[in-house]
C-alpha cells in the first residue's frame, strides 16, 4: 500500500494489478463478484515526476531506496529520456524535464503550488531504524520524523517519506488523538 499526500489530504492506495500480473484465484474471484459500477473508480495507474538530472535521479530511487527498474526510453539521439520503476504494480516515472529556465534551477521541484507535495512509500515500522541508517549512509538528510514516517528529500528536493502508518514505530509514544467536540 502507497500513501500520497497532496496538502492535507491523504490517500491510501493499494496499487492495481497490472494486464500482465498473474492474478490468483481468489483475485480473479473478486474481479468477477465486482460490477459494472467499479468502472468508474478509477485506480493509481503511475506517477510521473519531471527531474533535472534523470541520472542522478535514477541512481538515488534504485540504489537508495531500492526500487526495480522496469524499463529506460530513449529519445531519437539515444539520450535517456525517462526511466521507469516498479512499485508493486504502480509504475513511477522519471522524465527528464526538455526546458530548464533561470527560475526553475533555483526554485525547489516540490514548491508550495499545485503539483507533487509528496510521495510515500511502505515500509515496515521494524525496518525504520535501517532505513535511517541507510539514508544517512547515502548522505540523505532525514528533514522531519512523526510516530509513522521519516521525510527527505530526492536529489532534485522532491519531498519524500517513509511510511509505516497506522503502526506506530516500535517504542514511541504518540498516538493520534481525536479531536475534542464540543457543542
Amino acid at each position: 500500500m502507497y500513501i500520497l499526500a497532496f496538502g492535507k489530504t491523504t490517500f491510501k492506495i493499494r496499487p492495481a494489478l497490472s494486464t500482465g500480473s498473474a492474478l490468483t484465484a481468489a483475485n480473479r474471484a473478486k474481479k468477477r463478484k465486482r460490477g459494472k459500477n467499479d468502472m468508474m473508480h478509477p485506480k493509481l495507474h503511475h506517477i510521473a515526476l519531471k527531474v533535472r538530472n534523470l541520472e542522478r535521479c535514477e541512481q538515488f530511487y534504485a540504489g537508495v531506496l531500492n526500487l526495480p527498474l522496469i524499463q529506460r526510453h530513449r529519445q531519437e539521439d539515444g539520450a535517456i529520456r525517462s526511466v521507469w520503476f516498479d512499485l508493486e504494480g504502480v509504475t513511477l516515472m522519471l522524465e527528464r524535464c526538455e526546458k530548464v529556465t533561470e527560475n526553475d534551477k533555483t526554485a525547489p521541484a516540490s514548491q508550495a503550488a499545485p503539483g507533487w507535495h509528496l510521495l510515500a512509500l511502505t515500509i515496515a515500522p521494524g525496518s525504520r531504524a535501517q532505513w535511517r541508517e541507510k539514508l544517512r549512509r547515502a548522505g540523505v538528510r532525514i528533514t522531519g520524523e512523526t510516530a509513522y514516517s521519516m521525510y527527505f528529500s530526492d536529489p532534485e528536493n522532491n519531498r519524500l517519506a517513509l511510511s509505516h502508518y497506522p503502526e506506530c514505530n516500535p517504542g514511541s509514544e504518540e498516538r493520534t488523538e481525536q479531536p475534542a467536540l464540543h457543542g
